[in-house]
C-alpha cells in the first residue's frame, strides 16, 4: 500500500511546490499590472504549453469521451475566477496569509471525497481538519487594526478560491474516473478558462487602456508556466491516488510559499503568529495524510 501511495504523495507535493512559486510570481506581477488582466497572461501561458504539448499526449478516442464535458465545466471557474479572487487576496494580504487561510480547501476536499466518492472518513482526518480551522482563527485573529493591516473582509477572497479549488478537484477525480487521462483534464480546463478570463481582460483594458509594462507580462508568464505543471502534476496524482490524501497534500503549498519567500523573495515579514498559522495547518494536513 505504501508503494501505491508514494507516487500520488509525490505528485501532490510537487503541485504544492509549483502552486506555491505560482502564487509568488503572481505577487511579482501584480506590482505591474492588475489582476484580471495578469491572470488572463497566465492561463494564456498555461493554455499553449497545454496545446503545444497536445501531440504528445492526445488522442482521438478522447474527443467523444463525455469526461471531456466535466473538465470543461471546470475550465468555467478553475483557473480563471478562483485564481482572480485569489490574486486579489494575494494584492490585500500578501502571498503567505492568502496562502494559508486558503488551505482550508481540505476541509472540503475531504467531505466530497467521503460523500461524492464514498472514500473512507477517520478520527484522523477530523482531528486533521481541526487543526486546519485552528490555523486559519490563528491568522484571522489580529486584535487592534494597525496601519497597513488588511480588512477582515479579505479573508472571503482565498476561502472563495479555496472552495472553488476543492469543487475542481472533486469534478476532475470523477471525469479521470471515465477518462484517465490528466492532460486531457489540463488542457480542456485552461482553454475553457481562457475563454472566461479574455473576455473580462479586454473589457477591464478597454475602461482603462494602457500598455501592460514587460514586468507584468514576464512574471505572469512564469505563473503560468508553474501553474500548468502544478495542474498536470495535481491531475495526474487525482488519477493516480485517492481525494481524500491528494487535497490535503496538495494544500501544503503555505509552506513552500514560506520558504521560497525567505530564500529567494525576502518580501515579507513573518510574525510569530503568521508562523503558528502556517505550523497549525500544515500540522492538520500532514495529519490528515499521513494516519488518515
Amino acid at each position: 500500500m505504501l508503494d501505491l501511495m508514494l507516487g500520488p504523495s509525490l505528485l501532490s507535493l510537487a503541485a504544492a511546490a509549483m502552486f506555491a512559486l505560482q502564487v509568488l510570481y503572481v505577487r511579482k506581477g501584480l506590482d505591474f499590472t492588475g489582476a484580471i488582466t495578469g491572470t488572463c497572461i497566465a492561463i494564456g501561458t498555461s493554455m499553449l504549453i497545454f496545446w503545444a504539448a497536445a501531440p504528445l499526449y492526445m488522442e482521438r478516442a478522447h474527443w467523444s469521451s463525455p469526461a471531456l464535458l466535466i473538465f470543461g465545466a471546470v475550465g468555467l471557474f478553475r483557473p480563471s475566477i478562483s485564481t482572480w479572487l485569489s490574486n486579489f487576496a494575494i494584492k490585500e494580504m500578501g502571498p503567505t496569509i492568502a496562502a494559508t487561510v486558503g488551505a482550508v480547501g481540505p476541509m472540503f476536499t475531504v467531505a466530497g471525497g467521503v460523500l461524492l466518492l464514498a472514500e473512507p472518513l477517520s478520527g484522523y482526518t477530523v482531528l486533521g481538519t481541526v487543526g486546519i480551522v485552528a490555523g486559519v482563527m490563528i491568522i484571522s485573529w489580529r486584535g487592534r487594526a494597525t496601519p497597513g493591516t488588511w480588512a477582515a473582509f479579505a479573508l472571503l477572497l482565498p476561502l472563495g478560491s479555496a472552495v472553488l479549488r476543492a469543487v475542481a478537484q472533486i469534478m476532475v477525480k470523477l471525469g479521470l474516473e471515465t477518462l484517465p487521462e490528466p492532460f486531457m483534464a489540463g488542457l480542456m480546463g485552461f482553454t475553457v478558462s481562457f475563454a472566461v478570463a479574455l473576455p473580462a481582460a479586454l473589457l477591464q483594458r478597454r475602461r482603462a487602456p494602457r500598455s501592460i509594462p514587460l514586468g507584468g507580462w514576464y512574471w505572469f508568464a512564469l505563473s503560468g508556466v508553474s501553474n500548468a505543471a502544478a495542474i498536470m502534476a495535481l491531475n495526474t496524482a487525482l488519477r493516480q491516488g485517492y481525494l481524500v490524501l491528494v487535497g490535503p497534500l496538495t494544500a501544503t503549498f503555505p509552506l513552500f510559499t514560506l520558504l521560497f519567500s525567505v530564500m529567494f523573495f525576502r518580501q515579507e515579514t513573518f510574525t510569530a503568529r503568521t508562523l503558528g498559522g502556517v505550523v497549525a495547518i500544515s500540522a492538520g494536513v500532514i495529519v490528515i495524510t499521513l494516519l488518515h
